[in-house]
């Protein structure tokens, strides 16, 4: 059971060894306790950019944890998208299947690795 709770510093460091730099709303992903990735977004200019940071143990059980991590994605999305402003991410070379899950949860590709929620420009 997946559960999202509000992240801490550490939540982040944990999966990313990063510290936040920017104001919005940032989650712990957790899978059965496991931390599985950290999400959120925040506001740039007039606009909402959402990003994720995903454990090494859910890249390299990506089909274990994929319907857990699609889970979250639409609640950071449904609660980002609320603001009625653009909605944006980036897609993440280094996650086999990025790019893929961007266009599954509904995102539209605009030019290099940035993604464009439909219909908030």
């Amino acid at each position: 059971m997946v559960e999202m709770r509000d992240a801490t510093q550490e939540d982040v460091v944990q999966i990313s060894n990063a510290t936040l730099q920017r104001t919005g709303r940032t989650y712990a992903v957790e899978a059965d306790g496991t931390l599985i990735a950290v999400a959120g977004y925040y506001f740039d200019h007039g606009r909402v950019v959402m990003y994720s940071m995903i454990a090494p143990i859910a890249k390299e059980k990506s089909a274990f944890y994929a319907l857990d991590i699609v889970r979250s994605a639409r609640r950071v999305i449904k609660e980002a998208t609320a603001f009625g402003l653009p909605l944006f991410t980036a897609s993440d070379e280094t996650i086999p299947g990025s790019e893929k899950l961007l266009q599954y949860l509904g995102f539209q590709h605009q030019e290099g690795g940035i993604w464009l929620w439909p219909g908030l420009h």
